[in-house]
């Protein structure tokens, strides 16, 4: 990363901070990644987002085990799948683990084969994107939290951008302790319900 942070950033960033980590105390593992990301867009306005958690396979290509999607249907991992050999953004992400990638429809070069990523994107509202992929340094886990703009005029700002890539690592972690917790919940009910009682 190795961007210094303006100081009006540092401040939302910390207080931020403290409402993730009390989401992830307070509330069941299912509900936290809603949670995470309305508290996130009151910080940095977005229309929808995907956070999807998985691993590298053997060739170093994503597995992806799970997907989250906030204001954006279903259906539109389906039409994604059609057309993913085109994403610009994923790609850039991809081979820059932790550094966030702002793109705009407006500044991609679409070739014939990506036309069709192109209509994806404007069908769902995805004309900016802001897109962090971060590899866990062990685990090779990898998460992916992507956030959208539909308007065409209300591009994402470096400010924008520099608060996400500060905040991913942050959320992933937090992702991580409230799965934690799940799990010890079903394994010892009586020490959650006085841990959430605590909280």
């Amino acid at each position: 990363m190795g961007e210094l942070l303006p100081p009006e950033v540092l401040e939302i960033l910390s207080a931020l901070l403290l409402q993730l980590q009390a989401a992830c105390d307070s509330l069941p593992f299912p509900d936290f990644q809603q949670e995470a990301l309305r508290l996130v867009q009151a910080k940095i306005p977005f229309d929808s987002a995907l956070w999807a958690v998985g691993a590298l396979g053997p060739q170093q290509e994503p597995v992806i085990f799970s997907i989250h999607l906030f204001n954006q249907p279903q259906e539109m991992l389906a039409s994604y799948e059609q057309v993913k050999h085109a994403d610009t953004a994923f790609m850039q992400a991809f081979s820059q683990f932790g550094t966030t990638v702002n793109i705009s429809l407006a500044d991609v070069a679409w070739g014939p084969d990506s036309e069709a990523m192109k209509t994806h994107a404007e069908r769902y509202g995805m004309r900016h994107t802001l897109s962090t992929i971060t590899r866990g340094p062990i685990s090779e886990l990898i998460a992916a939290i992507v956030l959208y703009r539909a308007n065409p005029a209300n591009a994402f700002t470096e400010r924008e951008r520099l608060l996400q890539q500060s905040l991913v690592p942050h959320l992933v972690m937090l992702y991580n302790r409230s799965h934690m917790q799940n799990l010890e919940a079903l394994l010892h009910p009586e020490l959650e319900r006085r841990r959430r009682a605590v909280a």
